[in-house]
């Protein structure tokens, strides 16, 4: 099975916060769009990590960074008020 991950996921994951247990749980493949992707690095980068500190971490939790073009931005935007109760 595959995982779609999202920033929120990987940093709880990273920094050892509430959920990070739930991302250790799941099994197979995680992958994670190109946008979720740079905002994880910036998040990381704003708290001091370098990117081979970060590089490091994602070496002990690997996922697949995807493309997120335009098709996706609009289906993005469709999901929104179906998922938008769910935070």
């Amino acid at each position: 099975m595959t995982w779609v991950l999202d920033s929120s996921a990987i940093l709880a994951d990273f920094l050892k916060e509430p959920g990070c247990e739930i991302v250790h749980a799941s099994r197979g493949a995680h992958v994670v769009s190109a946008v979720n992707f740079a905002e994880v690095y910036s998040k990381l980068v704003e708290r001091g990590l370098t990117v081979d500190k970060i590089e490091k971490l994602r070496a002990i939790e690997p996922f697949t960074v995807v493309e997120f073009d335009r098709p996706q931005a609009i289906l993005s935007a469709q999901l929104r008020p179906v998922t938008k109760h769910l935070g």
